[in-house]
């Protein structure tokens, strides 16, 4: 899922390759917006990107233009500072503010997606795009992000069944399913035919299997795993450990749980 949260072409690329080689660039800003294309979070940052860019050439050209300004040539210099207006700055305010609204539209879609999802229980992404409006694609790609970015909790986005699955339910049902299935299958032709029947259905039982394995992942955080290896440690058995005598200070190796007086000056040491 992480994949689709970072830039296909990163935008440090594609300005090194406009001041390389500027057709390479600007077949790598073509190949960013349409891998992007269903992605709303990455047009936004695609529509900043050429919106920088054009800028950046405009405020450049209107420095060569003011610095090569002289009275004497003010009519050739106006037009052109003008025309430099009209194809980089309007086109990068233009890009500016289509980004604002391509984010402000895509919050109101989320908002509407955490009141589908929690409030009215809807699970079908296929309907939720019909209710936004939007293609199906795009809206699989925004769900995901709000998962990634931990803005639908205990949910899970299945893109291949097109189903937002509760975390919680997920699982048990899919247990019960699969083990109703099997029952099924045994008792409407027998115990060998019935068996026969779920060992060629072997594949979406292992599918499922698959689906399980997919959301345990989502389930198993990187706290998590910190809390078990610090469990585990907190378990190990106890390793023998150097202790120092309080009286003289002699460094005698003790075994777990083992009490000993110091050869020396005859002090009690012990393990704990």
């Amino acid at each position: 899922m992480g994949q689709n949260e970072k830039p296909f072409i990163h935008g440090a690329i594609v300005v090194l390759a406009l001041m390389v080689f500027f057709p390479v660039g600007i077949v790598l800003i073509i190949a960013r917006l349409i891998k992007h294309r269903n992605v709303t979070h990455l047009k936004i940052l695609d529509r900043k990107l050429c919106a920088h860019l054009l800028l950046i050439v405009f405020l450049m050209m209107s420095i060569v233009f003011l610095s090569t300004m002289s009275s004497d040539d003010q009519g050739g210099t106006l037009p052109a500072f003008f025309v430099c207006i009209v194809i980089f700055l309007l086109p990068s305010l233009y890009l500016y503010f289509r980004a604002y609204q391509l984010k402000r539209m895509m919050h109101a879609r989320f908002e509407r997606y955490l009141s589908m999802i929690y409030t009215e229980r809807l699970t079908s992404i296929a309907q939720m795009a019909a209710n936004v409006q939007c293609d199906l694609a795009v809206v699989v790609h925004e769900l995901q992000h709000m998962v990634f970015w931990n803005k639908l909790p205990g949910v899970f986005v299945d893109a291949a069944l097109g189903q937002v699955v509760s975390l919680q339910n997920g699982m048990q049902n899919g247990v019960q399913n699969v083990m109703q299935n099997v029952m099924q299958n045994v008792m409407q032709n027998g115990m060998q035919n019935g068996m026969q029947n779920v060992m060629q259905n072997v594949p979406n039982v292992q599918s499922v299997t698959q689906s399980f394995v997919t959301i345990t992942e989502y389930l198993v955080t990187d706290k998590d795993k910190e809390k078990d290896e610090a469990a585990a440690a907190a378990e190990s058995p106890p390793v023998p450990k150097t202790v120092e005598c309080t009286n003289c200070g002699v460094k005698i190796l003790l075994q777990p749980g083992e009490s000993r007086e110091c050869e020396y000056c005859h002090t009690a040491v012990s393990y704990a």
